[in-house]
């Protein structure tokens, strides 16, 4: 649940560079619904959290840290790097503050008691304040679950004043708890789920601690989950259109379907998780007639955990051509295309 460290963004007389972070109306290509299509695996096993499709209205963000057991870097439990380091639960994104904004709902995995809530706490990026506001409040607004079988589930960041249910209160598998937020230590609409036994933080995705080492060989053998989600190397989040250059609030804000043709430049900014050394990524904008008004391609240099890019171009002498526009991100790796995103907005 560790806040983001951003890099620099600028604005060039033609084109825009991009911010990176370290390590719409949009469309998803089926390769990215495919990939994100989940697997049943046990009917008595933990329900999915939230109330969304995964691969298109949410998406997995991070695992939980099996570094630890390797005696390494941050690992997944597929001995992959789709983790942060020291991070206990899994964490399922919204694509944008505008579904956050109309209300996603937070479900129990399993029947139980509700042990502790917390709410109250306030919807702010985290980088809006300071270390001192959030501190003991990491979790922001959140729950904690007591299963009939001892182990606990912990929810995190959820919406102020979204909460559902009382201390005390006896809930059902898929119950509503609450919605999606943005309170405590984030920066970005998630829920942070994290599943305990015996205090100790129990990986979901195949039913070992986090201080065990990741088995890449039989990485779902064990899984707890009813239906297991597909594990996503390569997770783009969305596109947004603007008339300037992203600042760093405006990353995760809902798409704009409409820029003025008077509007001093168009900008297109796309951001995902997991992005590797050597993924190639082609970002496009054409005008209604099928011209391109803005391209860029780049091969990454670094594996970054989240990484944002913008293009765009400055508006021409004559403005902005009126109607249909189309913005296009493919994202390939190990030369093979993975991931596409497009979207259609209006230019009036």
């Amino acid at each position: 649940m560790k806040s983001f460290t951003l890099l620099c963004a600028s604005l060039t007389a033609l084109s825009l560079t991009a911010c990176e972070q370290k390590r719409e109306e949009q469309s998803n290509q089926p390769s990215e619904q495919q990939a994100a299509q989940a697997t049943p695996t046990n009917p008595d096993g933990l329900k999915f959290p939230l109330d969304c499709t995964l691969g298109d209205t949410c998406l997995i963000a991070r695992y939980v840290d099996r570094g630890a057991g390797t005696g390494g870097a941050a690992t997944d439990y597929r001995c992959l790097g789709e983790t942060q380091e020291g991070h206990k639960g899994v964490d399922i994104a919204l694509r944008h503050m505008g579904m956050m904004e109309a209300g996603v709902d937070v479900l129990a995995v399993a029947e139980g008691t509700i042990l502790r809530r917390r709410d109250g706490v306030a919807d702010i990026s985290a980088r809006q304040l300071d270390e001192s506001d959030i501190d003991g409040k990491e979790c922001g607004n959140g729950i904690v679950l007591q299963h009939e079988d001892g182990r606990q589930s912990q929810y995190c960041h959820l919406k102020n004043g979204s909460l559902t249910v009382g201390e005390g209160a006896s809930v059902k598998a898929g119950q509503k708890l609450g919605q999606v937020g943005l309170s405590g230590e984030t920066e970005y609409p998630h829920l942070h789920y994290m599943l305990r036994e015996g205090g100790e933080i129990i990986d979901p995705f195949d039913g070992r601690k986090m201080s065990d080492a990741c088995t890449a060989d039989s990485a779902d053998d064990n899984s707890q989950w009813a239906t297991t989600p597909s594990y996503e190397p390569l997770v783009l989040i969305g596109i947004r259109l603007s008339s300037a250059p992203p600042e760093r609030a405006d990353i995760w804000q809902a798409p704009n379907e409409v820029i003025p043709r008077t509007a001093p430049a168009l900008v297109m900014t796309t951001h995902a998780f997991h992005a590797r050394e050597g993924d190639v990524w082609a970002m496009k904008i054409k005008d209604p007639m099928g011209r391109t008004f803005a391209e860029k391609t780049e091969t990454l240099e670094r594996d970054r955990q989240f990484i944002y890019r913008f293009i765009g171009r400055k508006r021409p002498s004559g403005g902005l051509t009126p109607g249909i526009w189309t913005a296009e991100i493919k994202a390939s790796r190990d030369g093979a295309e993975s991931k596409t995103l497009r979207t259609e907005f209006r230019v009036e």
